[in-house]
């Protein structure tokens, strides 16, 4: 259980710590991406709104003051970058082009750039990529302009800080797994030490009140057999039996809690055990009216302890025939190798479903009165499939009607 505990709290960890570096690398990526391309369009602007020449440098001054230097960020141009950007311009009135330009950008063949000026012109885009070519569209009356910007060198950037960034993801989770791992059992280590506590404190009070039931019992007997006639005394042998069975199942349940069941696993049949326990508890069904039916598969064999299995079939069993209202058929199925249980029960609702394995939970309370019990059979129940490394839940197929479904986990 703590085992299972600490794999949660550390899968828990690294889902958050990785979708907050997933939300921070896609936001720095992201942003480089925009800005990236915001300064490619605001050269291509440049060279539209010059005809398709640069500009005389800006004066190099720098900045009087911070605010200054934040509003001129990524605006400023020098005469390098004119010398480094790589460009085409290319002029044309009425879908015909008059003339094109590609000292800048002589890595791009004349006729590819007509080609796919000629897609431009006939389009209604004013901006937008060809293959790792930005492109830029001013029309006017007499005369069009279409600069194209190779951005391939933008684009290589753009790759590497992605793949830097993937790097530094893997890094982070790589390290932050590490230290969740190793922190994992100091920070669980609290809650482990409240349900060791809890643990022994039911192990021990459960020793300790076998011994007072046993005197009870005793002393019962004695005045049976010294011939008092009280209708009290069947009635304290009634509930030190009730005792007496409560006592034993809270020590089988603090045992699988400590895990300190023997376990031998091997292969067996869920229906041939069904059958055998059917066999056996054959006169109480009869005595209910009560009826199974198999259907589905003829087995269904998993990897588990025989006799732990065989415990929790009998108390799934049990329930049914507690708690079977109405059509007094209880059904066992198996399907795709998921073993079921179901009976008709009295209406149900979802929330009350999901906490059928909760220790002492009772859907009516008063039934303790009618039906016997303790609350605690399907806590085991679910405790003997976990230590079998099997699913045990329970689903409402109606609102009056119940399964409770046995699959591997390795399914």
């Amino acid at each position: 259980m703590f085992q299972q505990l600490q794999k949660s709290f550390v899968k828990n960890a690294m889902l958050s710590f990785s979708l907050v570096l997933v939300i921070v690398l896609v936001l720095l990526n992201g942003i480089y991406y925009q800005q990236t391309i915001e300064q490619i369009d605001r050269v291509a602007t440049m060279l539209i709104d010059h005809n398709g020449t640069f500009p005389d440098a800006p004066s190099t001054n720098p900045p009087v003051n911070f605010l200054e230097e934040l509003t001129t960020l990524g605006t400023e141009w020098k005469k390098d970058d004119q010398l480094s950007t790589r460009y085409a311009v290319i002029t044309f009135s009425n879908q015909q082009i008059q003339s094109i330009n590609r000292t800048n950008l002589v890595s791009v063949d004349e006729e590819v750039l007509k080609k796919q000026t000629q897609e431009i012109i006939s389009g209604n885009v004013q901006s937008g990529w060809i293959q790792k070519l930005r492109f830029r569209l001013s029309k006017g009356n007499e005369e069009s302009l279409l600069v194209f910007v190779d951005a391939n060198k933008e684009i290589q950037q753009i790759k590497r800080l992605l793949i830097v960034s993937i790097l530094v993801f893997l890094i982070c989770l790589i390290g932050i797994y590490g230290l969740i791992r190793f922190s994992s059992k100091r920070a669980i280590q609290p809650f482990v030490d409240n349900v060791k506590k809890q643990q022994q404190f039911i192990s021990n009070a459960s020793h300790e009140i076998k011994t007072p039931l046993a005197v009870l019992s005793a002393n019962n007997d004695l005045l049976a057999m010294m011939g008092t006639e009280n209708r009290c005394i069947d009635s304290n042998r009634r509930q030190i039996k009730r005792l007496n069975a409560l006592v034993e199942q809270m020590l089988l349940l603090a045992r699988y809690d400590e895990s300190q069941s023997s376990i031998v696993t091997e292969k067996i049949d869920l229906i041939q055990i069904s059958k055998e326990i059917i066999d056996d508890v054959s006169p109480i069904l009869q005595e209910k009216g009560l009826s199974v039916q198999f259907q589905g598969e003829l087995s269904c064999v998993v990897n588990a302890d025989k006799s732990s299995i065989q415990e929790l079939i009998r108390i799934l069993i049990d329930n049914a025939m507690k708690y079977t209202v109405i059509d007094k058929v209880i059904t066992i199925k198996v399907s795709a190798g998921v073993f079921c249980i179901a009976n008709q029960t009295e209406s149900m609702k979802e929330e009350q479903v999901n906490q059928l394995f909760d220790r002492f939970y009772r859907v009516d309370t008063s039934r303790n009165r009618t039906t016997g019990g303790s609350g605690l059979g399907l806590s085991i129940a679910q405790k003997i499939a976990e230590i079998n490394q099997l699913e045990l839940s329970a689903e409402l197929v109606e609102q009056n009607r119940i399964q409770f479904i046995i699959a591997s986990k390795n399914r």
